[in-house]
């Protein structure tokens, strides 16, 4: 008996314990939260903490399915859970195991508040490949990109059906609507409904589809959409945007190229620095000369470029514009094979995932989606008319001296008469 009491107070103990632990680490929160900062607009990355028991996706070599990762983070996002990417390089260190050191997680891990839990495992049993942890405590964590909204994605589709992006969207997992390039045609504003708007190849081929579409689209990267165009659509690219690459036909044939990364979103990699990439022929790929300010996310030095020659050219390159980014693939996933295929298709699924990490662009006003001339602006309004002359009014400060000095006045003078005829009695005086 004395036993089992004293068990039952050891597990009351416990249990209070784990209370008050859980208790302060609620009110270290509290006070962690006000003092987060917000690092620079343009990044989009922030200081974030997470509490213990959050999920964590490794995006690394921890990670058995890593393309399915990408296919349980948008459902998770669909589910209205959001997800927090921690943008590497560097790794980070994380407590996943409590009776063991820090773990490093490269590539982009993405983590998921613990109080999610139910959203979580309901997404997640839909990918039973995909590895996860849960931290072991409470971790405050920099270059944090949240994202909130799940990314809706258009892909586009012009006379020939070559670019087939939608194949590995259907291998991850990631929802998608496909449109004619006649449906934006007729009405460009259907860009604005997406985060993500894929000119797949072939595209229009390089030929100029007109202002309302050229301005729709600039508009809608301008807001802080996302553009990305794949092999024939590439001329498409440079059409729109034109003076950021330069582009040179393809061939057909296996090379072996460099992969880098910027640690922003649409780099975020683990993986072997060089890997084995298939083009085909009569594509485009990119080379120099290129502007400043665009990204090389894969390339090599020596692709063929022509008869006994070979020259740099570029795969996959990115580049901002406005608020939004542009992205160009010479190459297509479903072509790949091996490693390949995984790698590569890694940069495919950033964007697919993060594209905006907060909301899709508001449209612009219809005329000018819609290609349609501009209104003159209104006229100004006029000024409001000056108010009437205002009357002097009496100081009433000044007012309250002249009667003060009046009354003081009247006082004295009774006094004085009252002295006056005080001085006249006469006093009789006994003799």
């Amino acid at each position: 008996m004395p036993r089992t009491g004293y068990c039952l107070g050891k597990g009351t103990t416990v249990r209070l314990h784990r209370t008050l632990l859980l208790a302060s680490g609620v009110v270290g929160l509290l006070l962690i939260l006000p003092a987060v900062p917000m690092e620079v607009a343009g990044t989009r990355t922030i200081t974030y903490p997470f509490i213990a028991g959050s999920f964590v996706i490794p995006m690394d070599g921890q990670q058995p399915d890593l393309l399915h990762a990408f296919g349980l983070v948008h459902a998770i996002l669909r589910r209205g859970v959001p997800v927090y990417r921690v943008l590497s390089p560097p790794a980070v260190l994380l407590k996943v195991d409590p009776l063991g050191p820090r773990t490093a997680f490269d590539g982009g891990p993405i983590l998921v508040w613990g109080t999610y839990a139910t959203e979580f495992f309901e997404a997640a049993a839909a990918f039973p490949g995909v590895a996860f942890f849960r931290l072991a405590e409470l971790e405050v964590l920099d270059h944090v990109l949240p994202i909130r909204k799940p990314t809706g994605v258009l892909v586009m589709k012009g006379g020939f059906d070559w670019g087939h992006t939608e194949i590995l969207l259907d291998q991850l997992g990631i929802p998608y609507d496909l449109r004619a390039n006649s449906e934006i045609l007729a009405d460009p504003s259907l860009l604005f409904n997406y985060a993500l708007v894929v000119d797949d190849c072939n595209g229009w081929n390089g030929v100029y589809p007109g202002d309302a579409v050229a301005a729709a689209f600039r508009a809608f990267v301008a807001g802080g959409g996302h553009a990305t165009f794949t092999d024939i659509a590439l001329k498409d690219m440079e059409v729109l945007f034109p003076g950021h690459v330069s582009l040179y036909l393809t061939q057909r044939g296996t090379y072996n190229v460099t992969v880098h990364t910027f640690g922003d979103a649409p780099s975020q990699y683990f993986g072997p620095d060089s890997i084995s990439m298939f083009t085909e022929i009569d594509g485009f790929v990119m080379g120099r000369p290129i502007a400043d300010g665009v990204n090389v996310l894969i390339d090599l030095p020596n692709y063929p470029a022509g008869f006994q020659r070979t020259a740099y050219r570029i795969l996959a390159a990115y580049f901002t514009y406005g608020n939004g980014t542009v992205e160009g693939f010479a190459y297509h996933p479903f072509e790949q094979t091996g490693a390949g295929h995984t790698f590569s298709s890694v940069l495919y699924g950033n964007t697919f995932v993060s594209a905006v990490p907060f909301l899709p662009p508001a449209p612009p006003p219809v005329p000018v989606a819609l290609g349609l001339p501009t209104p003159p602006p209104a006229p100004p309004v006029p000024p409001p008319p000056p108010p009437p002359p205002s009357l002097s009014l009496l100081n009433l400060a000044y007012t309250g001296y002249v009667f003060a000095g009046f009354v003081g006045l009247g006082i004295a003078d009774a006094l004085r008469t009252r002295v006056r005829l005080r001085a006249r009695e006469k006093i009789p005086v006994r003799v």
